[in-house]
């Protein structure tokens, strides 16, 4: 059997008793984290555009847009959706991107549009995570070099995966959904700190339903479509010479490997940040004290952290040396840093002009062979000689230091403060807490929809 059939396979065996509660745990927190996220997300550009456009579509008003009362046919919900959990770059991170972003806009809206259950949302969540977590293995780092990004084309496959379990689909349909969503993979790097970085995650949930709906009704795709000789790992530069990990399916869950994030700006940025708010904080010296700050990193951070001088919250995002200066000068980096205007705060600025960016080949090993993100030290030399560095290998809020539930809650709370009254917030927590038990998934979806 080809690669998408024994993917299908593995998609219709496995049942919500097979999964670890331990994954199932990590689920919640992804659900409940990027749910926050997505709210906290409604207001900016991106969002209210892509809403404009799903209402000028129309259709059937099916699955709910989280942080609006509106609603719209699954697929385009989950378009806008997913531009609403990428759009601030506060969703979480690992193997393929940005999986939160792509499937719970797919899991809930096309849940919420079936009538069905927690236990049906969880599975098919779990399962798609597995699905592009695996495939993120095999597409490796050259993927991700050559320009790919894999929020968009890995993302598109785990959706359809996802959407399968939802929907019940054979194991001949379901290869059929992962074929089609081959064909329908896309995002470039090129795009990053734009509007359409978002884009990204919205269109992988998006396609990976219609996929999925499509396969369902009898529409075909080939069998060899991730595997064949030019089937999506070759097309996509993957790695032609590394076996899919079949037997590591569920062996396993790829869901326990997601990182959350602490900061909103991507996550390549994270430790470096970690390191300066550790060494600030121990050493308690003042930004105007720093003569100069060297950031040692991951030399292909540079084809990602792209905007050196940020004009805009977007581009910020991808500006270690924004991010590092911001959490030097303020002590803080939170949804406050990236606004427009605080991107221009002239003692940031100052701060920024004492950075230096150095790519580190020893440093690229270790993220190598130790599978990490973006290792980082950050070394700060301040006026009167004193010199203060610290190596951070993994940020705060993956596998190897996560966050704890209240650390999550806390920042849904955060991100939803301006949209949901607090009772509402705690209410939509409780039910995400114990969403195996929820058989009406409209009971949450209308606790996130905003009046």
């Amino acid at each position: 059997m080809s690669v998408s059939q024994q993917m299908a396979e593995f998609i219709s065996r496995t049942s919500y008793q097979d999964i670890p509660k331990e994954v199932i745990d990590k689920a919640k927190q992804c659900l409940l984290d990027s749910i926050g996220v997505a709210i906290y997300g409604s207001p900016f550009e991106p969002s209210q555009i892509s809403l404009d456009v799903v209402k000028e579509a129309g259709g059937k008003e099916e699955s709910t847009i989280l942080g609006t009362n509106c609603k719209a046919p699954s697929f385009l919900a989950a378009m806008t959706n997913g531009i609403r959990t990428h759009v601030a770059d506060y969703d979480d991170s690992g193997g393929f991107g940005h999986p939160s972003s792509i499937l719970m806009p797919t899991t809930l809206n096309l849940a919420e549009a079936k009538g069905l259950n927690g236990r049906n949302l969880l599975a098919a969540f779990v399962l798609g995570n597995e699905i592009g977590g695996k495939q993120g293995e095999v597409m490796m780092w050259r993927h991700y070099e050559v320009g790919f990004h894999s929020t968009g084309t890995v993302g598109t496959i785990a959706a359809a995966a996802a959407a399968a379990k939802l929907l019940g689909l054979s194991p001949a349909q379901t290869t059929n959904a992962l074929g089609i969503a081959a064909s329908s993979a896309s995002g470039i790097r090129q795009n990053f700190g734009t509007m359409t970085k978002c884009w990204h995650a919205g269109h992988a949930a998006s396609v990976g339903i219609l996929a999925t709906l499509s396969a369902q009704k009898g529409y075909d795709a080939s069998p060899q479509a991730l595997d064949g000789k030019i089937g999506f790992i070759a097309a996509f530069q993957g790695n032609t010479e590394k076996a899919f990990p079949i037997d590591k399916l569920g062996n396993p869950f790829f869901l326990t490997e997601i990182m959350f994030k602490k900061y909103p700006a991507c996550h390549g940025t994270h430790a470096a940040v970690d390191a300066a708010l550790k060494l600030r904080s121990q050493h308690g010296f003042s930004p105007q004290e720093i003569k100069a700050v060297e950031c040692h990193g991951r030399p292909l951070m540079s084809s990602v952290l792209i905007y050196s001088e940020p004009a805009t919250g977007l581009q910020a995002k991808f500006s270690l040396e924004y991010c590092v200066a911001a959490a030097l000068t303020l002590g803080r980096l939170g949804i406050a840093q990236f606004t427009d205007e605080a991107v221009l705060n002239s003692e940031v600025r100052k701060t920024m002009q004492k950075l230096s960016i150095i790519g580190d080949e020893d440093i690229e090993k270790l993220a190598r062979d130790k599978n990490l993100l973006a290792p980082s030290k950050v070394k700060i030399t301040l006026d009167d000689g004193r010199q203060f560095s610290l190596m951070i290998e993994e940020a705060r809020g993956g596998p190897r230091d996560p966050l704890s539930w209240t650390e999550i809650e806390n920042k849904f709370l955060e991100c939803v403060s301006q949209a949901l009254p607090v009772s509402q917030a705690k209410e939509v927590i409780s039910l995400i807490h114990n969403l195996e038990e929820v058989n009406d998934l409209t009971v949450l979806t209308r606790l996130l929809a905003v009046k």
